[in-house]
């Protein structure tokens, strides 16, 4: 299972340069990072918990296939 917060800093750097993240994917990428549950990431990016499981989906994609 693919856990954000496990990263290291230059894993990090690398994923958030390299993996062409939307806006809204590295807002998520940034929240997740900082171990905020999805339903205060949906609250904090003004979205639905629906939206933000996409948004999760998609922005795990494109890590996985950097690594």
């Amino acid at each position: 299972m693919l856990r954000i917060p496990d990263f290291i800093k230059p894993e990090i750097e690398y994923i958030k340069e390299n993996a062409n993240m939307t806006e809204r994917e590295s807002e998520l990428f940034d929240l997740r990072n900082r171990e905020v549950p999805l339903e205060e990431c949906a609250y904090l990016m003004n979205c639905s918990l629906s939206a933000i499981n996409r948004i999760n989906k998609c922005m795990k994609k494109k890590i996985m296939r950097l690594i």
